[in-house]
């Protein structure tokens, strides 16, 4: 039986594996880089759709369930290095009718120390940690359910931080933009 929680697992699977400074959020997936080592492979987008909230993308695809068909969607930003267009961080968004909020998923590469998780900062708002679920040859998996303060945060702010560490204790921020957030939110809760 597939769920939503599934297909957001396995949309935030990564072929991560390094580090730079200069960073971007990548705003459209008809540009995604080559499936070359170091970024997240494509996944396969032929029979959903695809839509466009200013810099947030949306994925929904149908498949069947006890007969049934159903509209899984999810919201999805990419985070690159600007010199080469390697993919460093993916943020999935879903929502789950069940646990009644979003939830988010943050793809980030092996190599990050795990004790301290990813620092969370919206415009200039409390920071948040986010402990590390997992980490596999792919790289590692932190999720978050929203709560309503921080869905707030995401719906009114202009820009996100999600800062993480590597071996040696040295921080590298990845931006995430807000633009579009609210509409492509709207959209995968219909």
């Amino acid at each position: 039986m597939k769920s939503i929680s599934m297909r957001l697992a396995l949309a935030a699977s990564l072929a991560i594996f390094g580090l730079a400074p200069a960073v971007h959020a990548q705003q459209d997936f008809s540009s995604d880089v080559g499936q070359t080592e170091g970024t997240i492979p494509d996944r396969e987008r032929d029979q959903g759709e695809l839509e466009r909230f200013e810099d947030w993308n949306v994925y929904c695809e149908d498949f069947e369930e006890d007969g049934e068909t159903i509209r899984a969607c999810e919201m999805l930003q990419r985070v690159t290095v600007e010199e080469t267009g390697e993919i460093i961080m993916e943020v999935v968004v879903g929502y789950m009718p069940d646990r009644g909020m979003p939830m988010a998923l943050f793809s980030v590469p092996l190599g990050i120390r795990l004790q301290p998780g990813l620092e969370l900062q919206v415009d200039d708002n409390e920071p948040v940690r986010i402990g590390v679920d997992i980490c596999g040859a792919d790289g590692c998996m932190a999720s978050m359910l929203f709560d309503d303060d921080m869905l707030q945060q995401f719906r009114q702010g202009a820009a996100g931080t999600v800062t993480i560490r590597d071996a040696r204790n040295q921080t590298f921020d990845l931006p995430i933009s807000m633009m579009g957030f609210t509409a492509a939110l709207d959209r995968i809760m219909e």
